[in-house]
């Protein structure tokens, strides 16, 4: 998944084309959601982002639509027994004992935000809720009718100002 400005949605899709070929064809889904592409790409969503990364912070002009990229694991429809579904197969890939935060985002959907993380939260079993500084960020991301959910570490997730703003030699 992957935001841009307002209404730059195909000029958002030609640029991960080109900044992410090794990781062509990209299958978009009609999210509906403005400055919102979302889709399945050929190889790990991880490493996506940390090519993004490596290019925003070594060549920060080629990165000019891009502005977050989410690593997706899993998706599934926007309901919320397939939200607790989903996140009962993403909690077994955190290793016990750690801590987690659950971030969520809804869009174009009438789901209430707390019921989302409720029901995220009851499928973390063996794990521990840190709000500062957690092991992991649980991210669920609803797009409408779609819902995609990642169990991600600090820095997972490309944030195209904070890597151009590494890569400079700015003070």
């Amino acid at each position: 998944m992957a935001t841009t400005y307002r209404n730059l949605e195909d000029e958002l899709e030609r640029e991960l084309e080109f900044l992410l070929p090794e990781f062509l064809p990209i299958t978009y889904l009609d999210v509906r959601v403005t400055g919102i592409v979302a889709g399945k790409l050929s190889g790990d969503p991880l490493s996506a982002s940390k090519t993004l990364w490596n290019i925003a912070y070594h060549e920060p002009w080629r990165v000019k639509r891009v502005l977050r990229y989410i690593p997706i694991k899993y998706g599934c429809q926007s309901t919320i027994d397939k939200i607790a579904f989903t996140a009962s197969k993403l909690a077994p890939e955190i290793p016990v004992g750690s801590t987690y935060k659950i971030e969520a985002e809804l869009r174009g959907t009438k789901l209430a935000w707390g019921e989302v993380i409720n029901a995220v939260a009851q499928r973390m079993t063996g794990l521990k809720a840190k709000m500062k500084n957690p092991d992991y960020y649980v991210q669920v991301q609803v797009l409408g009718d779609v819902c995609g959910i990642s169990a991600l570490k600090e820095g997972d997730v490309f944030r195209a100002l904070q890597a151009k703003l590494a890569g400079s030699e700015f003070p």
